[in-house]
């Protein structure tokens, strides 16, 4: 019988990012693509950006960046566009945090939705779990090939109907 035992990941802190995580984020990134060739290395200049602009929160524990989400502000509402775990701590909860983190920091900015484009079912399923519901964009159209954009609404707003003789 094959038995797998998780250490158990306490997050002691999730702080805004900035140039120090950066570099320790941007080394598991490389790892995890030369050793898988998935995850978010190829992103590592929006990341950079986002993180010096203080957009962007990190997970940490001992000392240790384990996961990180980058996000924006726009006129009405925010965009998370990146949360990701180190492959060694996957499957704890600290997407649940990260995401939630940002969404509260994209509250605080007044916001009144915030978007997600899934580019995996994981994280799809991720942003569901946290009330992220499916949203058509009225202006840009999108194909069924795409990945799903959903939308949490952080108020009572919500966007005027388009007007169907216009």
């Amino acid at each position: 019988m094959n038995v797998k035992f998780h250490r158990r990941i306490v997050v002691l802190s999730i702080e805004p990012a900035n140039t120090n995580h950066f570099a320790k984020v941007l080394a598991w990134l490389k790892v995890e693509d030369e050793q898988v060739g998935t995850g978010f290395y190829c992103n590592r200049r929006i990341i950079e950006k986002l993180f010096t602009s203080g957009e962007g929160l990190c997970a940490v524990t001992e000392g240790k960046v384990i996961g990180f989400a980058v996000f924006q502000m726009f006129t009405d509402g925010g965009e998370v566009h990146i949360i990701e775990v180190e492959p060694s701590a996957r499957g704890q909860g600290l997407g649940s945090q990260l995401l939630l983190a940002a969404v509260e920091t994209l509250r605080g900015l007044g916001v009144k939705y915030v978007h997600v484009e899934c580019t995996s079912a994981e994280g799809e399923a991720l942003c569901r779990r946290h009330g992220f519901e499916n949203y058509i964009d009225p202006i840009n159209d999108r194909s069924e090939w795409e990945s799903p954009l959903l939308r949490l609404y952080l108020s009572e707003w919500r966007p005027r109907p388009l007007n169907p003789w216009a």
